[in-house]
């Protein structure tokens, strides 16, 4: 359904069909397809192919001299809870990345821009927007070489009535998406 309503198909789909494209299909429980994310592994002498612009080319290889991770399709249905599958899919091509020792990656929408909720997974996560030249670019970048985990399990170490609470769960759930934002 997404890519029948995106504007941006004809460049998903080209993406899609490039060599070396990884894809992680998220499903329901009833194995219909609720997400995906495409991705694909980039050497740094293909910096300046994949970006276009010599400076960021020249910025990203400082930060990363090898292979590094590249997203450049989040999307879930709005059927569903966005935010907490967005996590899923991330955390999922995150841990595949460490797996395979890259330990940076960038996200470059094709979409031109992230929508609110992946910015926001995006900072939770630990990506921070590149600035070139004093300005921010659409793109964020992860060094993932030294992760810090941050539980939420609250709810596990209070007693009842707080553990089940609404009022008390929501608390915790804001102020842990501000502790990952710091």
């Amino acid at each position: 359904r997404y890519l029948e309503r995106t504007t941006k198909r004809g460049r998903i789909m080209d993406y899609l069909d490039s060599e070396g494209v990884h894809v992680t299909i998220l499903r329901d429980r009833k194995k219909e397809m609720i997400g995906f994310a495409a991705y694909h592994e980039l050497e740094a002498n293909d910096l300046f192919e994949e970006f276009g612009d010599i400076n960021l080319a020249n910025y990203l290889r400082q930060k990363s001299p090898g292979r590094m991770l590249v997203i450049r399709t989040i999307y879930i249905d709005d059927s569903v809870d966005i935010m907490m599958n967005v996590k899923i899919l991330l955390t999922e091509i995150l841990a595949e990345a460490c797996e395979k020792n890259l330990i940076y990656s960038v996200y470059h929408p094709i979409e031109d821009k992230a929508s609110s909720v992946v910015n926001d997974v995006l900072t939770r996560l630990g990506f921070l927007k590149i600035k070139l030249d004093g300005s921010e670019t659409m793109i964020y970048e992860v060094d993932m070489s030294n992760p810090i985990v941050v539980i939420e399990n609250m709810n596990t170490v209070i007693k009842t009535p707080f553990n089940t609470n609404e009022k008390v769960l929501k608390v915790f759930e804001e102020t842990h998406a501000q502790l990952q934002r710091a």
